[in-house]
């Protein structure tokens, strides 16, 4: 990712610079999948195509304290154009929201039988009022929420983009119950 990318979600934010980077733009090791899934909406949106959806599952890189290497992790990504017709009420908006949410929530459930928790709140790079934190027990572990109108002005977006990631490692290595 870019130093120019701004913060986005809830995992760390302090990104490590690569000694030897491909370009400019791929200076720094990514720790969120969520703003190269909104500048890929956008592209597409640019190109004509509408009601763009796509998901990601990716390696993020997060510092880890005294450690040499980063601590490397596996995410699931999703991003959804909010049509300008969809968007255009909080109702049409809520709905793309939850719907996000019901996505992640059955792909724990198929993967480890475990419930995620979410609760309202302040992320970075959403829009105040309209994200979520996503749980699994005390660890948060992802968020879901509509992009900030701001970072989605500077994408040219002509509506609203829903966004959502969880840490898949945490769900998938989670001990999934056993049937007697």
């Amino acid at each position: 990712c870019s130093p120019d990318d701004p913060e986005l979600g809830v995992f760390a934010t302090r990104r490590l610079r690569l000694l030897n980077p491909m370009s400019q733009d791929q200076s720094q090791m990514r720790t969120s999948l969520l703003w190269g899934l909104a500048r890929t909406v956008a592209r597409n949106l640019a190109w004509g195509n509408s009601g763009v959806a796509i998901f990601e599952l990716g390696r993020v890189f997060w510092p880890d304290a005294g450690q040499e290497l980063p601590h490397e992790s596996r995410v699931v990504g999703l991003a959804v154009d909010l049509q300008p017709g969809r968007a255009s009420s909080d109702h049409g908006t809520r709905r793309a929201l939850l719907e996000l949410k019901g996505l992640l929530d059955l792909l724990a459930r198929e993967v480890s039988g475990v419930e995620l928790t979410s609760a309202q709140g302040e992320v970075p790079g959403l829009h105040p009022g309209r994200a979520a934190r996503i749980s699994l027990g005390e660890r948060v572990i992802g968020c879901f929420g509509q992009l900030d109108p701001g970072l989605a002005r500077s994408l040219n977006l002509p509506g609203a983009m829903a966004l959502a990631e969880i840490d898949f490692e945490n769900v998938f290595y989670f001990p999934r119950p056993t049937e007697n």
